[in-house]
């Protein structure tokens, strides 16, 4: 029994898990709808609705529990629950990231909120970038442009443009 604060809304981590499966299941059975216009033909203009499979997410399945997200989130820092917490958030991520690859979700969003990098090009590392590029403007006159708007060629430290 919890001796101080507001009562746990779960009393085990078989009803937290319990809880999980109750979402997933109301997930699939609530897709979005992706609205996209026929763009071609006697029915050009017309909208599809199309159901997406509604991603599983902490926000989301907080609302579901009807608590906040740091409350959902406490649960993992409980050791009875950590485990339980721990495959809760395995399942959410896999189903998003896999909707991610197959081009369901936002490849990029899905990565950013599952913490995936992308791999480093070989220009991220800072002794390969190429030195900035110094550009010199002068004005018909032969003098510098210092902010003012002048016609005239451009010249570079690789030569004229």
């Amino acid at each position: 029994m919890n001796s101080v604060g507001r009562p746990r809304k779960f009393k085990s981590p078989e009803e937290l898990y319990n809880k999980f499966q109750e979402y997933k299941k109301w997930a699939n059975s609530n897709p979005w709808n992706k609205i996209e216009a026929i763009k071609s033909g006697v029915r050009a203009g017309e909208l599809l609705y199309l159901p997406i499979t509604r991603p599983l997410t902490e926000w989301g399945f907080a609302v579901f529990c009807e608590m906040s997200r740091r409350g959902l989130i406490e649960y993992a820092s409980r050791k009875q629950y950590s485990h339980i917490y721990a495959r809760i958030k395995d399942e959410m991520s896999e189903q998003r990231i896999s909707g991610g690859m197959t081009g369901v979700y936002d490849g990029r969003l899905t990565a950013r909120i599952d913490g995936i990098k992308e791999p480093k090009d070989s220009f991220d590392d800072d002794d390969s970038l190429p030195l900035p590029i110094k550009i010199n403007i002068q004005v018909e006159d032969g003098r510098r442009n210092q902010g003012e708007q002048a016609a005239g060629n451009i010249s570079t430290d690789a030569g004229e443009v």
